[in-house]
């Protein structure tokens, strides 16, 4: 059985610890100690470091935020927020839910990053 990316209708409380820098855009995680949520946050980052480096020429600055939970190990919520020169908009909330192994695999927590930049960063509000 194959884990489920769903749009989810809850809002995120703010769990991760830290800062990313990268280039036109910034990530920040605040809050927890969830590992999780910060695989999570680390896989944001770098995500966002790869589209910064293709997009070297826009220098459109970004703040985004992720604001993740993840109340057992095989749950995991998110959603990004993003200030754009004072505005600022709230990406989709998804969650990834796995029911074959007891936890969440890296590859799908980086498939999760790419998703939450794509529809956050793709079809602004």
């Amino acid at each position: 059985m194959r884990p489920a990316l769903l749009p989810a209708i809850l809002l995120a409380a703010c769990t991760m610890s830290g800062a990313a820098q990268a280039g036109p855009a910034d990530l920040t995680c605040p809050g927890s100690e969830d590992a999780l949520t910060g695989r999570l946050c680390a896989a944001v980052g770098q995500e966002l470091r790869s589209l910064n480096r293709e997009s070297a020429g826009d220098q459109t600055a970004l703040r985004l935020t992720l604001h993740a939970r993840s109340p057992r190990p095989d749950l995991l919520r998110a959603r990004l927020t993003v200030d754009e020169g004072g505005a600022r908009r709230e990406g989709p909330e998804l969650e990834l839910t796995v029911t074959d192994r007891a936890a969440i695999s890296d590859r799908q927590i980086q498939q999760l990053a790419r998703l939450l930049l794509d529809q956050t960063l793709s079809h602004p509000k």
